[in-house]
C-alpha cells in the first residue's frame, strides 16, 4: 500500500505568489518578509490547491491525492535545495500539509544550489540520491511504501529523482506545466547488471565509506573498468559520483529485499563444531569476532593465516582470487590486524559474492568499524 510521498521542491512558489495579479497584498507581503506561518495560512484561506499560484509541488500533490495514487497519508518528505529560498519554501509546504499527513519532513540537501557547479554535481546530486534512498529504505523497513513526486526543483534534480525511482522500484509521478494532473513516468527500457555489482561490491563499499580516496589508491584498481564512469576525479582525488551512489545503493536495496542471488546453503553445523585455526595466539577481540562469523549458517570453518601487531586496517570481506569456496576477511582492533579465510558451503561464484555482501552488512549491523 502506497502511503508516503517524496517530493522534489523548487522555489517557483515565491515568484508565483509575488507576481500573480490574483494574489492579495497580504500574501505578497508575507512572501517578501519570508513569514512562513502567514504565507501558509493565506495560501490555504485565499487559494485553492489546484491554483497555479500555489506552485508545481502543491498542484502535483493535489493531483496525486485526488487520483488516489496513495492509499493513506502516512508521511510526506520535501527535498529542498540548500538555499534560503529553498528552506523557506520547504517550511511553508510543511506547514501547509501538516494537518493532512501524519508526518511531514523537510530535507535540506547540502550542495544542492546554483552558486557552484562543482558543488551541485558532486555534493548536491549525491546527497539527493543518499537522502532519498535512505528514506525509501527506512519507510520500507517500517512497512510503508513510497512514491516519488518529481515535479519541482532543478531539472537535474527531477531527472535524478526519476532514476532513483527506476533503480529502487518506486513509482515516479510528474506534472507537466500545462497539464492539470500528474502522469506516471514509464520505466526506462534498460537493465542493470547485478553480477557486475556483486563482483565490485567490496571496492565500491570501501570507496563510499572513505568518501574521498587518492586517485592512485590501490582500491581503485579493484574496480572493473566499466565502473570508472561511476567515479568523479578532481585534484588527484576520487569519489563516487551521484550515479555511482545510485548504482551502489540501488543494488544493495534489491539485495537486502531478497531480489539478488541466493546465499550459500546452510552447513547444518553448530557454531562450536566449526574449526578456527590460528597460526598465532589471537589478539584482543579477534577470537570473539571469528566466533561470531561461525554463527553464520553457511560458514564451515575459518583459517587465520596472517597476524601483524602494528598494522591497523579497515575491517572487510572480499572474494578470494585463489579459490571459490572461501572468502577473504581481515579484522583489526585499531592496533593489530589479522587476515583469514572464511570457508563456506559453495563454490558458485554468484553465491560466494552474495556471501561477501551478506557478511559485510552483518558486520555493519553488528557495529564493527569499517
Amino acid at each position: 500500500m502506497k502511503d508516503v510521498i517524496i517530493c522534489t521542491v523548487g522555489t517557483a512558489l515565491i515568484t508565483n505568489l509575488e507576481r500573480s495579479s490574483s494574489c492579495s497584498e497580504p500574501i505578497k507581503a508575507a512572501i517578501k518578509s519570508r513569514n512562513v506561518i502567514a504565507t501558509a495560512k493565506l495560501m490555504k484561506s485565499e487559494l485553492t490547491s489546484s491554483s497555479r499560484e500555489c506552485g508545481a509541488e502543491v498542484n502535483s500533490i493535489t493531483s496525486i491525492l485526488e487520483k488516489n495514487l496513495i492509499q493513506d497519508k502516512h508521511a510526506l518528505y520535501f527535498m529542498v535545495s540548500n538555499t534560503d529560498d529553498g528552506s523557506f519554501v520547504g517550511e511553508v509546504l510543511k506547514l501547509y500539509y501538516k494537518a493532512q499527513f501524519n508526518e511531514v519532513y523537510v530535507k535540506i540537501l547540502k550542495g544542492l544550489h546554483h552558486e557552484n557547479f562543482s558543488d551541485f554535481r558532486n555534493r548536491g546530486l549525491l546527497n539527493l540520491v543518499r537522502e532519498t534512498a535512505d528514506i525509501i529504505k527506512k519507510e520500507r523497513d517500517q512497512g510503508h511504501e513510497p512514491v516519488i513526486n518529481a515535479t519541482g526543483g532543478f531539472k537535474a534534480q527531477i531527472s535524478f529523482a526519476g532514476l532513483i525511482g527506476q533503480v529502487l522500484e518506486v513509482p515516479v509521478y510528474y506534472m507537466f506545466e500545462r497539464f492539470s494532473e500528474v502522469i506516471e513516468m514509464p520505466p526506462m527500457p534498460v537493465s542493470f547488471d547485478f553480477s557486475l555489482w556483486l563482483d565490485n561490491y567490496s571496492a565500491l563499499h570501501e570507496i563510499r565509506e572513505r568518501g574521498i580516496v587518492p586517485s592512485n589508491d590501490e582500491i581503485l584498481k579493484e574496480l572493473h573498468p566499466k565502473l570508472y564512469i561511476l567515479l568523479y576525479y578532481e585534484n588527484d582525488e576520487t569519489m563516487l559520483s551521484a550515479m555511482g551512489e545510485l548504482f551502489y545503493k540501488g543494488f544493495l536495496d534489491r539485495f537486502l529485499r531478497g531480489q539478488g542471488p541466493e546465499l550459500p546453503p546452510p552447513s547444518n553445523l553448530e557454531p562450536k563444531e566449526k574449526k578456527i585455526s590460528f597460526d598465532h595466539r589471537p589478539f584482543r577481540g579477534l577470537k570473539n569476532y571469528l566466533e561470531w562469523i561461525c554463527e553464520v549458517e553457511y560458514v564451515t570453518r575459518i583459517n587465520v593465516f596472517y597476524d601483524n601487531p602494528n598494522l591497523p586496517v579497515r575491517n572487510r570481506f572480499t572474494k578470494s582470487s585463489h579459490g571459490d569456496d572461501f572468502i577473504k576477511g581481515q579484522y583489526s582492533n585499531d592496533e593489530k590486524t589479522a587476515r583469514f579465510d572464511v570457508f563456506i558451503t559453495t563454490d558458485d561464484p554468484l553465491k560466494v559474492q552474495a556471501a561477501v555482501v551478506d557478511l559485510t552488512n552483518r558486520m555493519i549491523a553488528r557495529g564493527v568499524r569499517i
